[in-house]
């Protein structure tokens, strides 16, 4: 029964569960402040061109095709605005560096992207140049498929290429044959 008790106090008194001398949690997560500014830009950016295109639409503008995306992107901009001053008053992981902005940059990258994540983002990006100087579609990718299948999960390697092969087999077969897509 004491159990039932501890439970139903920690339930109407939340504060009692945590140690008094543990630090507060934060209420966001490192980059969220950023991401919410990244994504205001955006909706900025979108509500520019929804209003370039609402000028050129004829009578009546209301119902035209121009409508729904300048509304979108106007609701777009208002919300992620309310959440940004919504998050003006809350705290991150990064709040305590609050003087020393190189440590919380880096602290941040280093929560955004973690090695694996950098990892792949230099072997997408080697991929795409390895396309644009005209190495073939059909050498590339699946080095590309099974590197990256053989690296992020760090087994089965022939599993890895029998894999490589039923993606590149059905990349052929849908969008060459089927759609006539020629690959580069």
């Amino acid at each position: 029964m004491d159990a039932y008790n501890d439970a139903v106090d920690i339930a109407e008194n939340p504060e009692a569960a945590q140690p008094q001398d543990s630090l507060p949690k934060p209420d966001l997560q490192p980059g969220e402040k950023v991401f919410t500014v990244a994504l205001f830009l955006v909706g900025v950016f979108f509500l520019i061109q929804s209003l370039m295109l609402w000028g050129r639409v004829e009578a009546p503008k209301i119902s035209s095709a121009a409508a729904l995306p300048l509304f979108c992107s106007g609701l777009w901009t208002i919300l992620t605005f309310v959440i940004m001053i919504e998050n003006l008053k809350k705290t991150t992981a990064l709040s305590s560096l609050q003087g020393d902005a190189m440590a919380a940059l880096k602290k941040g990258l280093a929560y955004a992207f973690p090695r694996s994540a950098l990892v792949m983002l230099l072997a997408i990006v080697a991929y795409c140049v390895s396309l644009l100087l005209n190495a073939s579609f059909y050498i590339v990718t699946p080095l590309f498929l099974w590197g990256s299948m053989c690296y992020l999960m760090r087994k089965d390697y022939v599993k890895n290429i029998l894999w490589t092969a039923l993606c590149m087999a059905f990349i052929f077969l849908v969008f060459r044959m089927l759609f006539g897509v020629i690959l580069p």
